[in-house]
Parts: C-alpha cells; sequence; structure tokens
C-alpha cells in the first residue's frame, strides 16, 4: 500500500477533531485549570483509537493494510500526546506506564473492524432489494439531498441545545472560570461539526450528479434545506417580543451554512464565484456580531438574509462550475471524470 492510499485512507474529521483536544490541552497548561486533567484522560485515550475499517472493506484490502495504517496512525497520536506530556510536567512513570499500554495495543494484530450499519448495508445488498428508507421518499432528491442535509441539521439542533444548556449548568454550579472555558470549547466543537457538514454537502452533490441529478436542482433545494432552521429563528425572533437575540442567531447560521457551501464548492474552476460569497458571508457575519454588541439587531438580521438571497442565486453557478470528483476516495475507485 502506497504513501498515496494511506493518506486518503485517513479520517481526516477524527484527525481534526484530535488536534483541536491537543490545541486546547497545550493552551490549558498555561491556565492551570484542572479541565487539563480531564482533557488528558480523553486525548490518551483517543490516541490510542485506530481507523474505522469500512474503506477497507470497500477497496478490498487486506488485514495486514489496515494494521499498518493503523500503528502508524496511532505511533504518529501517541508520539504527540506523549511530548504535551513532558511539557506539562506529568511524572515520569506515569509517561511510561502510557507507554507500555501503547506498546501493547500497537503488538496486536486486530481484524478489519466492520460498524454494525456496514453489515446492514452488505446484508441488503444480498436481499431482494426492499430496503426501508425511513422518512424520505425512495428517489434520488429525497435519499441523495434531503436526508443528509436533514439529518446534519438535527445534529446542528442538539449541538446547539446540548451546548447551551451545558454552559448554563456549568455556569450555576461552578461560577464562571469553568464558563469560559467551556464556553471555548463550544465555539471549537461548532466549528469542527461545520467542517464535517461541509463535507456532507460535497458528498450530497457528488453523489446525487453521479446518480444522474443535476447541478442546478441540487444548489436550488439545497438552500431551501438550509434556510428551514434559520428561517423559523428570524421569523421567531420578529415575533415573539424580547427575542431579537433569536433572530440574530437564525442570521448568524444562514451566513455560516453559505460560508460552509462556498468553501465546499471552491475549486481551481469555481473561486471567481465561491471566493467572493465567502468574503461577502465573513463581512456580513462581523457585521451582525457587532451589532449583538451594540444591541442592534434589525439591520444586521436583513443584511444577512439579502446575502443568502444573493449566495442562493450564486449557487448553481458554483454547482456548475465546481470539480465534484477532484480528491479524496473518489480518484482512487476511478470516478474522477469530468461528469457534469
Amino acid at each position: 500500500m502506497n504513501a498515496r492510499l494511506m493518506w486518503e485512507l485517513v479520517d481526516k474529521p477524527k484527525w481534526f477533531f484530535r488536534l483541536v483536544l491537543l490545541v486546547i490541552l497545550a493552551l490549558s497548561m498555561s491556565q492551570g485549570t484542572t479541565m487539563r486533567y480531564v482533557l488528558l484522560t480523553l486525548v490518551g485515550l483517543l490516541a490510542l483509537l485506530g481507523p474505522a475499517g469500512d474503506a477497507y472493506w470497500i477497496l478490498g484490502l487486506s488485514r495486514r493494510d489496515y494494521n499498518i495504517q493503523r500503528r502508524l496512525e496511532i505511533g504518529i497520536s501517541v508520539a504527540i500526546f506523549v511530548v504535551i506530556m513532558v511539557a506539562m510536567g506529568i511524572p515520569w512513570l506515569l509517561i511510561a506506564g502510557y507507554l507500555f499500554v501503547a506498546a501493547i495495543v500497537l503488538t496486536f494484530n486486530i481484524e478489519i473492524p466492520q460498524r454494525g450499519k456496514s453489515r446492514k448495508k452488505e446484508l441488503l445488498s444480498q436481499s431482494s432489494g426492499r430496503t426501508n428508507e425511513g422518512r424520505f421518499p425512495p428517489t434520488i432528491e429525497g435519499q441523495l439531498i434531503d436526508r443528509p442535509q436533514v439529518k446534519g441539521w438535527i445534529l446542528i439542533v442538539c449541538l446547539t441545545v446540548a451546548t447551551s444548556l451545558i454552559y448554563w449548568g456549568i455556569t450555576v454550579i461552578w461560577g464562571g472560570a469553568w464558563a469560559q472555558t467551556i464556553s471555548i470549547l463550544a465555539i471549537i466543537w461548532t466549528a469542527m461539526f461545520f467542517v464535517v457538514y461541509q463535507d456532507i454537502l460535497s458528498s450530497s452533490l457528488r453523489e446525487y450528479v453521479t446518480f444522474g441529478g443535476t447541478r442546478t436542482f441540487w444548489a436550488k433545494r439545497t438552500m431551501l434545506i438550509n434556510a428551514v432552521v434559520p428561517g423559523l429563528l428570524i421569523a421567531a425572533g420578529a415575533v415573539v417580543p424580547r427575542w431579537h437575540l433569536i433572530s440574530a442567531l437564525g442570521a448568524i447560521y444562514l451566513l455560516l451554512v453559505l460560508m460552509v457551501i462556498a468553501l465546499g464548492l471552491t475549486a481551481r474552476t469555481s473561486w471567481p464565484v465561491t471566493v467572493p460569497v465567502l468574503i461577502g458571508a465573513i463581512a456580513l457575519e462581523v457585521y451582525i456580531v457587532t451589532g449583538i454588541n451594540h444591541e442592534s439587531y434589525i439591520l444586521p438580521t436583513i443584511a444577512a438574509v439579502a446575502g443568502y438571497v444573493v449566495g442562493g442565486v450564486l449557487l448553481p453557478s458554483m454547482a456548475r462550475r465546481t470539480d465534484i470528483y477532484s480528491g479524496g476516495l473518489a480518484r482512487w475507485l476511478g470516478m474522477a471524470s469530468t461528469t457534469s
């Protein structure tokens, strides 16, 4: 297995999450908070986890290939983690114990893991073809556009509610010191999720076009789906007295989604359209945050809606210009083409 294929098999979101936790752990060293010991335990456990095995099953790779990749990824994670532990002044006995555990994990030659969901798909592929499409219609629009994007928004809403409740609870129980740390974590968690949501949107476009859909229809439907939750928040803030901050939250979501879409569609052929939209969305986001600090909500919200509408008008052009098969496993599977 060559180096390029090994790089393509790296789970980028998982590694991004690990690196963010490592950065937070490094920053907590200077603060001296007890949160760093919680992060130390979490990062130490994550460093010992190997990659998922679904891609190896799909590509027909061997158990030996999987374990080479697993040992390499775990070795890099453990090395970075040990450097941070040394910098934190962790006792050498604990570091040696952790390295001993890591060495035992690395010696195992495990089978390629396969998730229950993948096994279910494997069984379905051998069945009569009658599957359960759930609450979404059994069409390529329902399964390749509506399903992933609606599920993405369900996770966004759940993430927002969970982080808000955690922040409120910690503020009430422990006060401002821990609340400040949790607020930073909430921002980073949100940023990470929007990175993952970008991948959801890009995969949705690629799969929809692969199965015969048009980019223009994907763009129109995507703009409508992603405007539902922010639109409800903006409407609620406009109707309910003293809920202007809720409208501002909806406007922030609108622009974040517009940034995610523009960033995900940026390529050598599409950047003349996507980059201006991305810059405009960032500028409007700064305008909204500044307005919130000055308790000004109406004009920033109207500006955000206008910016989203302009982005929606330009989205079909962005989708037509982007190269949806430019990277990832698509090229290795022979799907890299100019099909539009």
